[in-house]
């Protein structure tokens, strides 16, 4: 029968690749290997995770001053595939290519934890993030530092434009090629602040090995980690608050209408299943919203232009939708002109919905924040 068929020719390939086996030499690796716990992952720097890394330096304190490093002062004899670049971009800095090891040798006047801030640029190439390994004094700090990222920019490459039936047509993206500055950060979200990294005090190294891109540093800063202020110690920076202001300025600004972002895919979206979006149509496709499941990864993020009218205090309501994971809370970070101000921006939650909610920035007790 056919059954008994299969299972001849079945049980005839299993007799087969036995009988390979043993007819082929096998190799002894066991002279190789001898000494060797191969039960250890062999790599370059540290398994160790971020947290005991920490705790290794549990009684150092944060760096109260920044050390600012000349990154065209690099150590040649110990970098290669790194060349200068003047007045690239309107900069002076290094050029690091794809396969490139660059080290700087770094004095530290105290010793202490910093945040590594670069400023930098990407150039043309394959549209992919730029990833980087990062070895302080010859071995890398933590398991997750052997592989960092350094996003690029993309934004609208025209005008939103109309076809004969009314339908937007969304723009392609298109990479801008601009200077930014940032400091490294988890790219898997278990970290919302940036990377604390210990320096010895006097003589340091700091090794920047390229794992994918080219990439062009035109500054480097180790710098003095943040510390987010309270609400209230916020307050107290200014000689107004927002009791004493009355006005009924109102500013809406689209989600669409973003202006730069971190990821080509966070491009403008159209939704027609709610009458509360804006702009709304069930007859065509108009670009009402930016974001949904393209933007899930940790460190995207968006960026919106607007002019206010007059200084004053305003609250933050932020009308979003998170419908794609029953049960969870998606997390988002505020900054207003590249800073978090206070603690509260660090973290914003929007809670499972199949509804557009508006969310009113506020703090722990429920009180919106101006």
């Amino acid at each position: 029968s056919k059954k008994t068929r299969n299972v001849l020719i079945t049980l005839a390939v299993i007799i087969l690749i036995f009988a390979i086996t043993r007819i082929i030499p096998q190799k002894d690796f066991s002279e190789k290997y001898e000494g060797v716990d191969l039960t250890v992952l062999e790599e370059e720097g540290s398994a160790r995770s971020y947290s005991q890394y920490l705790a290794l330096h549990s009684s150092i304190p944060a760096a109260a001053s920044p050390v600012k490093v000349n990154v065209l002062n690099y150590d040649t004899s110990k970098s290669t595939g790194v060349s200068l670049y003047k007045s690239y971009y309107g900069k002076d800095a290094v050029f690091t290519g794809d396969e490139s090891s660059i080290t700087w040798n770094i004095n530290v006047p105290k010793a202490g934890f910093y945040n590594l801030e670069f400023e930098y640029i990407a150039t043309p190439s394959r549209n992919v993030n730029l990833e980087r390994s990062i070895i302080i004094n010859g071995e890398s700090p933590f398991g997750d530092a052997q592989s960092v990222f350094f996003s690029r920019l993309w934004q609208d490459g025209g005008p939103i434009k109309v076809d004969n039936r009314g339908n937007s047509i969304r723009p392609v993206q298109k990479e801008t090629y601009e200077y930014q500055t940032a400091r490294v950060k988890s790219q898997l979200g278990y970290e919302v602040d940036p990377y604390l990294f210990y320096f010895n005090e006097g003589s340091n190294t700091l090794t920047l090995k390229a794992l994918n891109e080219p990439m062009v540093i035109s500054a480097l800063t180790l710098a003095v980690p943040e510390v987010y202020k309270t609400y209230e110690e916020y307050l107290a920076g200014f000689s107004t608050s927002p009791k004493d202001e009355t006005h009924d300025e109102y500013i809406k600004v689209q989600g669409e209408d973003s202006v730069i972002r971190s990821d080509p895919s966070l491009f403008a979206r159209y939704d027609h299943t709610s009458a509360t979006t804006q702009p709304y149509s069930l007859k065509t496709q108009v670009l009402n919203y930016v974001g949904s499941d393209a933007w899930k990864d940790p460190g995207q993020w968006v960026e919106w232009n607007f002019e206010v009218p007059s200084d004053g205090w305003y609250t933050l309501t932020i009308k979003g939708r998170q419908l794609f994971q029953r049960g969870y809370v998606s997390c988002r970070s505020v900054y207003i002109d590249g800073k978090i101000p206070v603690e509260d921006l660090k973290l914003i939650r929007f809670p499972y919905s199949t509804d557009w909610i508006m969310n009113t920035v506020s703090d722990k007790d429920g009180k919106p924040l101006n």
